[in-house]
């Protein structure tokens, strides 16, 4: 009996399962993949502009920080405002400040006003901005899929938002030098719109509970969240995971740069090919799991991704060559999403839906305040005692963070 080869269409539609979660999550993906992408787009291209018009890196730096401290300030207000109304128009409000902002920055390049102070407004929106809208979106996707699909939407907001981290600075840089600062800024805040019409546009298929918008808010309902983190042993656990390896991911890029530069003694552009592979490692391991239901044990595999990551930042600082380097890339790579994807599952799974947005947004916060701690202690070690070193302190922490979570049993059973 003879078998004809499957069609090209039989193939693609194989190979497009994964994303088939229904139409009103195809909105929230292709809204927020947008506005990742837009955002690191136009936070690439406002930064050059500064360094153009400045020459002060400080003064680039400044935006970054402009972008931090509102996730600090707002972030456990944002947790109650995202209990108390419909989540998606949070996003769609998000992203049409975002669109407003930028078309402001976009018209005053236009007229020649442009000046630190719109880069600045634009940072500091944007800043605002995130607070809400992470916490907001993993609030709202166990109201779009089944609970046998969270796992499986999970890497795939993971694929499209990673993917346009990559993408943006490199398209930022691209519009900025071909079309200019207007039609960058012009373009970007369409972009945003269109995003912001897409989420506004979902209909949440699931429970997505929220508070009685006349109950007048309060210390007590805001602390809510913290006591979730006390009651649940889970959430603790989880919590504490995730603040750890903030620390020892968020200053990890400035050991790679020195490694590459100082150590390998090699380019920029030899490090930007590093992160490529990395970032298309990444996408291999998050459609992977995208392929599939929820694993059986979230927990295991989540610390199973912390000893993986681990490995590639030893492995990394034992390089001695570019080939060497690169293997440790793919794997770091393809760590990511097994830390990202059951990590965001499981609190979805165990958070009550009338109170998501404030856990969700409590975690956001205490990753965003501790995680830059660590920096500026990598920063001196890297000139102390070089990065092999600082590499191996931080494999050694994530290791054990790693083996933490495989002991306790309340993240292994998970």
């Amino acid at each position: 009996m003879s078998h004809k080869p499957a069609g090209v269409a039989e193939i693609g539609k194989a190979l497009m399962r994964p994303f088939a979660l229904g139409q009103e999550y195809s909105k929230l993906w292709g809204g927020q993949t947008l506005s990742a992408l837009t955002d690191n787009i136009t936070a690439m291209a406002l930064s050059i502009l500064v360094l153009q018009r400045t020459g002060s890196a400080t003064a680039a730096s400044v935006g970054l920080l402009l972008q931090m401290i509102p996730a600090l300030v707002f972030g456990p207000v944002a947790g109650v405002i995202l209990d108390r109304v419909q989540r998606k128009s949070v996003l769609v409000v998000s992203d049409m400040s975002r669109a407003l902002v930028g078309l402001y920055a976009a018209y005053a390049l236009h007229t020649e006003a442009f000046g630190l102070i719109h880069v600045y407004g634009w940072m500091t929106v944007n800043g605002i901005v995130r607070a809400f809208y992470d916490p907001a979106t993993n609030a709202l996707i166990p109201a779009l899929v089944d609970k046998e699909s969270i796992q499986r939407a999970n890497a795939v907001h993971t694929l499209g938002k990673n993917t346009a981290m990559i993408l943006g600075p490199a398209i930022g840089g691209f519009t900025l030098s071909d079309l200019g600062g207007f039609w960058t800024l012009a373009l970007g805040s369409t972009v945003f719109a269109v995003s912001s019409l897409l989420v506004g546009a979902i209909k949440p298929v699931y429970e997505d509970a929220v508070q009685p918008a006349a109950k007048r808010p309060s210390l007590g309902e805001a602390a809510e969240g913290f006591r979730f983190y006390r009651e649940v042993p889970l959430a603790m656990g989880l919590l504490i995971m995730a603040v750890l390896v903030n620390l020892c991911t968020m200053p990890v890029g400035l050991a790679f740069q020195y490694h590459f530069l100082r150590v390998l003694k090699v380019g920029s552009d030899v490090l930007g090919l590093g992160f490529s592979v990395a970032a298309v490692a990444s996408f291999v391991a998050s459609y992977l799991m995208a392929m599939r239901g929820r694993w059986p044990r979230l927990g295991l595999t989540m610390a199973s991704g912390i000893g993986v990551m681990a490995l590639s930042f030893g492995a990394l600082g034992m390089s001695r060559s570019v080939l060497q380097a690169f293997i440790a890339f793919v794997l770091f790579g393809a760590s990511t999403p097994f830390i990202q994807v059951p990590m965001s599952t499981l609190y979805q799974e165990i958070t009550p839906p009338d109170i998501r947005g404030r856990v969700f947004a409590l975690r956001f916060t205490v990753s965003t305040f501790l995680a830059p701690v660590s920096t500026p202690l990598v920063g001196v070690g890297l000139d102390r005692i070089g990065s092999a070193a600082v590499l191996a302190i931080l494999a050694a922490t994530l290791g054990a963070v790693s083996l933490g979570g495989i002991s306790a049993r309340a993240i292994r059973e998970a």
